[in-house]
């Protein structure tokens, strides 16, 4: 309670790594997101939003369920120069499950390109390249 009224404020973990925080960064240039939902709820005036400029996406490759054998090509998406992120949430020996939600999810990259369809196209060639290599069986927990 503030004596203007009621202020809500939410945030929300999303242990998987949705990365709207780098979508969002990196297609509007200079613009912090977190420092601005902080400043919005201590009730400092905002910052001009910057001008939008470029596309981003965040893709989230999936494993066949059963024991990880190997990772292939993910080294190389990784190190891509138009990978802003890329986290791997399994390794070798893990038992792969279905995603369900956010945390189920074995893998995330972030890229990003000047246009929506030059994205689509680089993010359908770094997925291309992803391969799990699964054997039947185990039980995910």
């Amino acid at each position: 309670m503030t004596p203007d009224g009621v202020v809500l404020g939410e945030l929300h973990d999303r242990g998987g790594g949705d990365y709207i925080h780098a979508l969002v960064e990196h297609t509007r240039p200079g613009l912090e997101l977190y420092g601005t939902l902080l400043d919005d709820l201590l009730g400092r005036a905002p910052a001009p939003i910057p001008a939008a400029s470029g596309a981003a996406r965040a893709e989230f490759p999936l494993a066949p369920p059963g024991r990880l054998r190997a990772v292939h090509g993910w080294d190389e998406v990784r190190r891509h120069p138009a990978v802003l992120a890329a986290h791997l949430h399994v390794a070798p020996g893990d038992v792969v499950g279905p995603a369900r939600d956010s945390y189920s999810r074995p893998a995330v990259f972030v890229a990003a390109a000047p246009d929506a369809d030059a994205l689509d196209a680089l993010v359908a060639g770094l997925a291309a390249r992803i391969t799990f290599d699964t054997e039947p069986g185990g039980t995910a927990v």
